[in-house]
């Protein structure tokens, strides 16, 4: 029975874009997230990766009230 290998790398990255279609004026608004991880198989790097993307409605913090309001 083989041991599972360690991860010696992990890390995740999110971010969030808002962009405006200076022609029309319509608003964007991008998630994207992604995951990195590298571990040592015998003499071989492993890695795997994964990102995905969502578009969001950029409208929609106007429409619902937050627990925290600012000035």
């Amino acid at each position: 029975m083989n041991p599972t290998p360690a991860v010696f790398h992990r890390s995740t990255r999110t971010s969030v874009a808002l962009n405006t279609d200076p022609a029309t004026g319509q608003r964007t608004q991008t998630l994207r997230t992604s995951a990195l991880e590298m571990v040592w198989v015998g003499e071989d790097l492993c890695i795997r990766y994964v990102a995905s993307q969502a578009t969001l409605d950029p409208d929609r913090a106007r429409r619902s009230p937050g627990r925290w309001r600012g000035k």
